[in-house]
């Protein structure tokens, strides 16, 4: 079962899963690098990863 991101968890993931940095990511959504920080730690507890990379393979492997 798969658990849903908010539409703000979703764009950060996608962008994580492009590569960009914190700091990209804060520049391309125009929030802070702190709520970046917080969504991130979100979508880590939701899918029980912690890294960007887990996220990534996690990504990938569910068809997004």
């Amino acid at each position: 079962n798969r658990v849903a991101l908010s539409k703000r968890e979703s764009d950060v993931a996608v962008l994580v899963v492009r590569g960009l940095s914190n700091k990209q990511i804060a520049i391309t959504l125009m929030i802070s690098e702190n709520t970046i920080k917080a969504r991130l730690k979100s979508i880590f507890s939701k899918y029980s990863i912690e890294s960007r990379v887990q996220l990534r393979e996690f990504l990938k492997n569910t068809d997004n």
